[in-house]
């Protein structure tokens, strides 16, 4: 109940500029997730992405966090998530080298409730979003702490979200039923 609190917070504040009120955010949320399937978009991204990602390459971590944020508010749910977990690994792979801040920290837990409460909606296009996010990480180095400082570290910063988004696959059913039940906890509560 506390992270459904700390979720509505943030996005109550993200949203409150836009005029949106708290219910209309979540129902936004599982509209455009529920439509993934009607519309055959599971995992779609905006061909946009890929840029917006090379141009974070250069930044610190926190502001992939940033961008995931202003991505939300333009409703780009899918983008939003792929930037979150791609700079969840940059994340993980530089904090080898560096110590985060208590505020780094916070703004990172704090996105990570909202990207997978929108994710947990549907098992297999947050397994999609993490794939086309490691195979990202894979492919272009993070030129802001290159993976020549240490390659195996740099390799397994995605392999844990990959292994992640394999035990979403293999065990799919149950974390459908496990989320699809959060989700009419969730709905239950903003009725109240």
């Amino acid at each position: 109940m506390k992270n459904i609190i700390n979720i509505a917070l943030l996005l109550f504040i993200s949203y409150s500029s836009l005029g949106q009120d708290l219910d209309s955010i979540y129902v936004k949320f599982y509209k455009y997730s529920d439509a993934l399937t009607t519309n055959k978009t599971i995992g779609k991204l905006d061909e946009n992405v890929y840029s917006i990602a090379k141009q974070l390459n250069t930044l610190h971590p926190r502001e992939f966090m940033n961008k995931s944020i202003e991505l939300l508010k333009q409703d780009k749910f899918n983008e939003a998530s792929f930037i979150y977990y791609l700079g969840s690994m940059r994340w993980k792979y530089f904090e080898n080298f560096t110590k985060y801040t208590d505020n780094d920290n916070k703004l990172k837990q704090d996105i990570n409730d909202v990207i997978n409460t929108f994710l947990r909606s549907n098992v297999n296009n947050f397994s999609a979003i993490i794939n086309a996010s490691v195979k990202y990480h894979f492919a272009n180095d993070y030129t802001f702490c290159t993976r020549k400082k240490n390659p195996l570290q740099y390799e397994e910063s995605a392999a844990f979200y990959n292994r992640m988004s394999n035990q979403f696959i293999i065990n799919q059913d149950y974390f459908r039923n496990m989320w699809s039940k959060e989700r009419r906890d969730f709905e239950n509560d903003l009725k109240k």
